[in-house]
């Protein structure tokens, strides 16, 4: 039976939606390195229980649950003005696919201005979900490759790998 993967992480993290999610004061701390005065905008993509929106007072929650989103939204349906955004938070939101992965880095890119940052984590192994579906991983080398397919520049010190996660910012070039 074909499951549309949408539903199919709606349902997942509805059910998720129990656990107990702390704020990563090593993410705090980037995004008051990038941070330039109070007026920049973020967005949480796959905001969860939306913590972060305590520490920034322009940051939108997006998530597809919707346990504490502004929007309520897969990415790829989330109505966003292009260029509104000066942060993109990613983190844990790079579900499925090879092609669907490369959509949704370039829809959330969309969102975010020139010169502008994405700040991402995911796995560095397949995730395990329960219905058959392909499933996108990352390791440096697809990192590397997503910096030349949508012209971004790594900051390299900012990448880490930490418990078969890699964590990393992408500064959106000019176009």
């Amino acid at each position: 039976m074909q499951v549309d993967l949408e539903d199919y992480l709606k349902i997942h993290f509805k059910e998720l939606s129990y656990r107990t999610e702390e704020v990563d004061p090593k993410i705090l701390e980037i995004l008051d390195s990038l941070c330039q005065d109070y007026s920049t905008k973020i967005i949480d993509v796959g905001c969860g229980h939306n913590l972060y929106k305590e520490y920034y007072n322009k940051i939108v929650g997006l998530d597809i649950a919707g346990h504490g989103a502004d929007i309520v939204s897969s990415i790829q349906n989330a109505n966003i003005e292009e260029d509104s955004f000066d942060i993109a938070l990613c983190l844990g939101v790079y579900h499925g696919s090879f092609d669907h992965v490369r959509n949704d880095i370039e829809k959330i890119a969309s969102w975010v201005k020139p010169n502008g940052y994405i700040i991402s984590r995911a796995k560095g192994i397949p995730t395990p979900y329960k219905i058959d579906i392909d499933c996108h991983y990352f390791n440096s080398d697809i990192i590397k490759n997503y910096n030349k397919y949508f012209n971004f520049t790594l900051l390299d010190n900012y990448t880490k790998i930490v418990k078969e996660k890699y964590f990393w910012v992408w500064k959106k070039n000019e176009y």
